[in-house]
């Protein structure tokens, strides 16, 4: 049982990672930690678009 509750978050979490990891790589190339916070977040927030539209587009139809 704590496994199944347990199993859940960690596929919503995997899932994001997994997008992040393919579309933006598993390394962020820049200099200082401000720029990598800000490809972070900006990766972030493509992702978090992409899934409203997604939503939306579910939602629609």
């Amino acid at each position: 049982k704590g496994n199944s509750t347990r199993s859940k978050t960690r596929c919503r979490v995997e899932h994001v990672f997994a997008w992040m990891a393919q579309w933006g790589g598993k390394t962020v190339r820049c200099i200082g930690l401000a720029r990598a916070e800000v490809r972070i977040g900006f990766m972030n927030l493509v992702y978090n678009m992409r899934r409203f539209c997604a939503i939306r587009r579910v939602a629609a139809s």
